[in-house]
C-alpha cells in the first residue's frame, strides 16, 4: 500500500502497521499517547536500530582475508571473491595488492607478479588454473 498524504498525524497512525515483530514490540512499549513531537519517537527509533543498518564493505575488508595454513587455494579464492563482490567500485590494483599480500608465495602469485591480470575475470580464471 502506498500512502499519498502530507498529513503527519495520519503518518503517525499508519507507521506501526509498517513494523514487524521486534520493532513493533519496541514501538508499542513506548509511552502510550506520548506526542511531544514527531522528532522524539523518530530519534529514539533511529538510536534503537542504528546498528541494524547494513554497512558498506570497503577494500579494507580484504585485509581480513588471508590464506591460512592448511587452507586450499580454492577455499581462499572462494572467500576472496565473495568479499570482492561485496565491494562497490573495487579497483583491480587494490584487489591484486591484497591478494598478493594474503597469499605471499607460490606459483600462482609468481605468475601474477610476472604478468598481472587485466581484470577480475582473468584473475579468477588464472586462479582456477592453479587449483
Amino acid at each position: 500500500m502506498t500512502l499519498y498524504t502530507i498529513d503527519k498525524a495520519l503518518w503517525c497512525k499508519v507507521f506501526p502497521t509498517s513494523l514487524q515483530e521486534g520493532p513493533l514490540g519496541w514501538f508499542t512499549k513506548l509511552i502510550t499517547n506520548y506526542v511531544g513531537s514527531l522528532k522524539d519517537p523518530t530519534t529514539k527509533f533511529i538510536t534503537q536500530y542504528a546498528t541494524s543498518r547494513p554497512h558498506h564493505t570497503s577494500s579494507l575488508s580484504l585485509l581480513n582475508v588471508k590464506l591460512e595454513k592448511g587452507d586450499s587455494l580454492w577455499t581462499f579464492m572462494d572467500i576472496f571473491n565473495k568479499v570482492c563482490m561485496g565491494i562497490k567500485n573495487l579497483m583491480l590494483e587494490i584487489a591484486m595488492h591484497h591478494l598478493v599480500g594474503a597469499i605471499r608465495r607460490g606459483k600462482f602469485i609468481e605468475s601474477l607478479i610476472k604478468r598481472p591480470a587485466k581484470d577480475m575475470d582473468e584473475l579468477r580464471t588464472r586462479a582456477t588454473m592453479f587449483m
